[in-house]
């Protein structure tokens, strides 16, 4: 009996990391500056102020449709942001699909929310600020940066 417990419990342990293991690339983001990078032909990206209205705003962008997503902006709690705008990575949620970012170098500048996790995609060669204490070091390092 214990023999097929521990069979079983190094399955699951195989299996799980195995699971995650092409998700590394967003965990690893965690604490990162990042380039938010909706689809390429979209100027204006939302930036969800709760959790909630990104669970729609991913939906939304599923379409792939540009009147549908500016459709949503007007209606949703969001903040607009250009297309490629600098961020400092807060969060991943990765079953949920999504990320808290703080924006920088736009009109809501230090302003938190949430996007799809897919919009991370080609971040992984940005640098890490994890280590710095406070908020006041992050701001002056992201300002530098």
């Amino acid at each position: 009996m214990k023999k097929y417990l521990v069979i079983s419990l190094v399955a699951l342990v195989v299996c799980l990391s195995g699971a995650l293991n092409g998700f590394c690339q967003y965990y690893e983001l965690d604490g990162k500056w990042v380039k938010i990078n909706g689809p390429v032909d979209w100027e204006v990206l939302g930036i969800a102020l709760d959790q909630s209205t990104c669970d729609v705003m991913i939906a939304v962008v599923k379409y792939r449709d540009q009147d549908y997503f500016s459709n949503f902006l007007k209606n949703y709690d969001v903040f607009r942001i250009p297309n490629g705008s600098s961020a400092l990575v807060l969060d991943v949620e990765f079953y949920e699909g999504r990320a808290k970012v703080m924006v920088f170098r736009t009109l809501y500048e230090r302003e938190s929310g949430w996007i799809p996790l897919s919009w991370l995609d080609g971040n992984q060669h940005r640098p890490q600020i994890k280590d710095v204490t406070g908020e006041k070091n992050i701001f002056r390092i992201v300002r530098n940066f």
